[in-house]
């Protein structure tokens, strides 16, 4: 199903409805693509993890602790405009996300840092938990983990409020 509507000039506006979501279309009624298509998205509602910064509290069955030579916490923030950043104590580690019915996540174009790190960090474990994500489970407002299927966690966050 197709909407328009009118701007302030006059110009002829064209939606298309999807599910949970409208997306603006060109003057031509087509899709617009590349790299900003996402940005011409208007989703009903949010999910409880977007926009938020998530520190890891275990990785991989692991728990997180600081060592004195990591340069940042292992963290999760997962964006509105389906993008992902994330790092395990070294590196940054950045992709794509999609997020489909009410709980169910997937990453993708996983891409990762390559700084030499002579220390211990959480990087290779959260990309694994990354990668072999499948669902999300919100413990309670603050708290969430990544799961695939009734197996232990692959990891879990508390959010961070600034």
């Amino acid at each position: 199903k197709i909407i328009a509507t009118s701007d302030q000039e006059g110009n002829t506006v064209l939606y298309k409805v999807e599910e949970n979501q409208l997306r603006l279309l060109d003057r031509k009624g087509q899709k617009i693509e590349g790299k900003t298509a996402n940005l011409y998205l208007l989703q009903k509602s949010q999910s409880p993890i977007i926009n938020k910064y998530w520190k890891a509290i275990e990785i991989m069955g692991k728990e997180v602790e600081m060592t004195e030579n990591m340069k940042k916490e292992p963290h999760l923030i997962i964006r509105s405009n389906s993008e992902f950043s994330a790092g395990g104590g070294c590196n940054s580690i950045f992709g794509q996300f999609k997020l489909e019915g009410k709980n169910n996540i997937s990453f993708s174009n996983i891409a990762v840092t390559e700084m030499a790190c002579m220390f211990d960090n959480y990087d290779q474990e959260l990309y694994e938990a990354l990668y072999n994500t499948r669902q999300f489970i919100m413990l309670d407002d603050e708290h969430m983990q990544l799961i695939v299927g009734k197996r232990a966690p692959l990891a879990r966050f508390e959010v961070v409020y600034f």
